[in-house]
């Protein structure tokens, strides 16, 4: 899942990296981006299965808090869902 040290900030985008999913019955990835841990807005639904990494290309900005969620979907319903806070600095 995610996690602190699988984020990195360049340019002023945020780059995300998990693990692959396992799950036989995998369906997607869904990326969400907020700026307080209970409102997301989806930003990215990855489809394939081998992918890990994805770069928002929305801005962030200084001294500004995000939080970022990351759900693998699955036939069955949702196999996991990471969140992470995200502080840049001034």
């Amino acid at each position: 899942g995610l996690a602190r040290n699988n984020i990195t900030i360049t340019n002023n985008r945020v780059t995300l990296r998990w693990n692959q999913s396992t799950d036989p019955e995998f369906i997607c990835y869904k990326i969400y981006r907020g700026y307080s841990s209970t409102s997301f807005s989806l930003r990215m639904t990855i489809t394939n299965r081998e992918t890990s990494v994805h770069v928002d290309s929305l801005s962030v900005y200084p001294s500004t808090t995000y939080f970022y969620k990351l759900i693998t979907a699955v036939a069955q319903g949702t196999s996991s869902a990471d969140t992470i806070t995200i502080k840049t600095l001034p």
